[in-house]
């Protein structure tokens, strides 16, 4: 397979394959009964997921290391048969494996080992899903996983233990579901029948159950980026979509709505007992995501790819938008009841020093020793991953930096204006 050395940011965004979806079969988008999922209470677009915010995140650090070049392998070439005629998901799931979890997978691993200093149990890769534990229930079973190895099994000890699913994916095909009938705002009870709400209801409840913050959808035309929270920001308390009327869309009284309600959180709060502590999502936040959670989302094109257009250099791609959601969910992934901006989030304390004590270079064709940089202090604060409020200059990146050139020059012009006195004394003691 061949070897290309290029800036990983152009290796995330090139162009993806070319489908033929003539195949496709329109009609229901999932077989499964929209009661088995829980409703969010409120549905926005997620604003900040864009490249602005990827080029800040982390005091800068991920953008600093997608500028570099790797030697990464090339994944371009796929055959039309059969790879690229897609009929229905399980052929749309073929091609995704073949393509971009090959790619991100690639770029991921390339990346980590920049971005983290070992040992760190913060590594992540694209999987499918069934490679991760979730549910001993077949009705909670997301198509894909961002996986992170327990430590155990690192050490051979309980090696039937699988990972953690900490970003939970699902495949659909467009001629099924499109984010273009996504209808924003607080979701009505008469959404609950609707076809574009049951894929969303599916990711939606695959987070709550893994306590993961962030999910995606995948199509043939797009990616649809996820993140969860509660619905903490109307003045009522009471869930805005009257959830008990939407599950009694489906069960014939509001008891039997309200015993499905309490299962879901029985099954669930069982099953983050038996798991380790940093995935258990407490009673409290549990409530109100059943009850009156939040889901935020942004599309992102299959056709967006680096282009020589400069109103289109800052589109994300789906395999750039793919990779970031997995360095995001690596560094933590819980679900919390309110986010910084994505651009103030503070590099997180797992990240290697060479991310916060010395610039990258933009290519590899520059790797020549670097003059170091000192911080200078700055009065503004950020908000680190976790809501804390810190002045940067103990995470490393959240300062700003300046090259001792001008002390350089100096020193220099100091040394010279010596020797011209030396020189000019011994010339008059010669004379003398």
């Amino acid at each position: 397979m061949e070897i290309l050395k290029q800036p990983l940011l152009d290796y995330l965004k090139n162009e993806n394959p070319v489908l033929v979806c003539d195949k496709c079969p329109s009609g229901a988008n999932t077989s499964s009964k929209p009661k088995t999922y829980l409703t969010p209470g409120r549905i926005d677009k997620w604003e900040d997921f864009d490249y602005d915010s990827l080029r800040s995140i982390y005091g800068g650090a991920l953008h600093r290391v997608l500028k570099r070049e790797f030697a990464c392998k090339d994944f371009s070439t796929i055959p039309r048969v059969p790879f690229r005629e897609v009929s229905d998901e399980d052929s749309l799931e073929t091609l995704l494996t073949k393509w971009n979890q090959s790619v991100i997978s690639e770029a991921l691993s390339v990346a980590q080992q920049c971005l983290y200093k070992p040992p760190t149990t913060k590594i992540i890769y694209m999987a499918k899903g069934g490679q991760a534990c979730f549910s001993e229930s077949t009705k909670y079973r997301p198509d894909w996983a961002g996986i992170q190895p327990r430590p155990s099994q690192h050490n051979g000890a309980n090696a039937d233990s699988r990972s953690k699913n900490v970003l939970p994916g699902d495949t659909k095909v467009s001629t099924k579901w499109s984010s273009r009938d996504i209808v924003s705002g607080p979701v009505q009870s008469e959404y609950t029948r609707g076809d574009w709400l049951r894929p969303l209801n599916q990711v939606y409840t695959y987070c709550v159950k893994a306590n993961a913050r962030y999910g995606y959808i995948i199509t043939d035309k797009e990616l649809v980026a996820i993140r969860i929270r509660p619905n903490l920001d109307t003045d009522d308390s009471q869930p805005t979509n009257d959830s008990q009327d939407s599950w009694q869309e489906f069960v014939s009284t509001q008891e039997d709505s309200q015993r499905a309600q309490a299962s879901f959180r029985e099954t669930t709060l069982s099953w983050e007992r038996d798991e380790s502590n940093d995935s258990a999502l407490s009673s409290p936040t549990l409530a109100h995501m059943c009850d009156d959670g939040r889901l935020e989302y942004k599309a992102i094109s299959w056709s967006n790819a680096k282009s020589r257009d400069p109103r289109r250099c800052d589109d994300l791609t789906v395999n750039l938008a793919l990779w970031w959601l997995h360095i995001m969910a690596s560094v933590s992934s819980n679900i919390k009841e309110q986010y910084p901006p994505l651009k103030e989030v503070a590099q997180p304390s797992c990240f290697g020093e060479e991310n916060s004590s010395f610039v990258l270079s933009e290519t590899s064709e520059n790797l020549g020793p670097k003059l170091p940089i000192r911080p200078r202090k700055r009065s503004c604060s950020v908000l680190s991953d976790e809501g804390n409020v810190s002045d940067g200059s103990s995470i490393g990146y959240a300062v700003d930096y300046e090259r001792p050139t001008r002390g350089m020059k100096r020193s220099k012009a100091e040394d010279e204006g010596s020797q011209n006195r030396r020189h000019t004394r011994s010339m008059v003691m010669s004379q003398n």
